[in-house]
């Protein structure tokens, strides 16, 4: 057996960006070391002065109490390494996610302002400027939220709230982006679907959905927006015939900050929090959320929640 693998997953402490003593790896093995020496001397002087099978007993006591400390303070630290490596790639994603819009924002503007000087028509490039500023708008909005609920300061002003009515607004603004994909929105809905919610959460809920939707799906997709009622309920699904997402994805794809591998090759902008608010507000508000797909195929992204006049 090698030694040198070992001792290289041993010191692993450059993937943390902290210093090889502070890596858990290194305490695991200092504490070790430790407790190993404890109980030898433990053995020497007490064979001396207490009965072998009292003695026994007293070694087995010790060392399961420094083990599970052992265990708390190797776990402390590799919590803190791996917060520490979160928070280096949050920053990295955040300033990647924000540089590409901000540097659009910038060159757009300068067009337009040469061409307006030119006496040109610049309307289209406002539209674009808008959007670029929705995008970002909408990666701030998800990082505040996840923070939000994090710290628990979340606090729901309940209104009454139309589904459709909120879900035409959200599709006339993206109404730029639907083009740009070359997709089609079909939105199959009741004429009135009322909830007791907060605007501002349940927008972004459906935001979130709908976005993911257009941008993972294929050139002259279709992206599907169905709200039944049930049971006193409202069921509300996004369904699109993209990317899809790999089975071995699935059962991760709520967490924060995850992206499934088979999207980077499509370079779409996000920081991996648009799911991971969805079901932080849908559960907050006494709902449930799921999803089914099949890559390749497409995926449809569901919540429910009461109907108003179920609360």
């Amino acid at each position: 057996m090698e030694l040198k693998p070992i001792f290289k997953k041993i010191f692993s402490y450059k993937e943390y960006n902290i210093s090889w003593w502070e890596s858990p790896q290194f305490v695991f093995l200092v504490l070790g070391i430790l407790i190993i020496c404890t109980i030898l001397i433990s053995f020497f002087v007490g064979r001396n002065y207490l009965p072998f099978e009292y003695l026994f007993l007293i070694i087995c006591f010790i060392t399961i109490i420094l083990f599970c400390l052992s265990y708390i303070v190797v776990n402390s630290f590799q919590n803190l390494a791996e917060a520490n490596l979160m928070k280096t790639e949050f920053m990295n994603i955040v300033s990647h996610q924000l540089k590409s819009p901000l540097t659009n924002l910038k060159w757009l503007t300068e067009i337009a302002l040469k061409e307006k000087d030119d006496g040109k028509n610049v309307g289209d490039y406002f539209e674009i400027i808008q959007q670029q500023n929705e995008k970002m708008l909408n990666l701030i909005n998800n990082m505040l939220i996840a923070a939000r609920f994090e710290q628990n300061r979340v606090i729901f002003n309940k209104e009454k709230l139309d589904l459709r009515e909120i879900t035409e607004k959200i599709i006339k603004k993206f109404r730029f982006k639907i083009e740009a994909n070359n997709t089609k929105i079909k939105l199959n809905s009741p004429d009135h679907c009322k909830i007791l919610g907060d605007y501002f959460y349940i927008s972004q809920v459906i935001e979130n959905l709908l976005e993911n939707a257009i941008s993972y799906s294929k050139g002259g997709g279709e992206v599907e927006v169905k709200i039944e009622k049930k049971d006193g309920r409202v069921r509300y699904s996004v369904k699109d015939n993209g990317v899809g997402i790999p089975k071995e994805d699935q059962n991760k794809i709520f967490q924060k900050f995850y992206r499934s591998r088979n999207v980077l090759k499509y370079q779409t902008q996000g920081l991996g929090l648009s799911l991971f608010t969805v079901k932080l507000i849908i559960n907050k508000l006494g709902g449930k959320v799921g999803f089914k797909s099949k890559e390749g195929k497409g995926s449809t992204f569901w919540f429910e929640l009461p109907l108003e006049n179920n609360l």
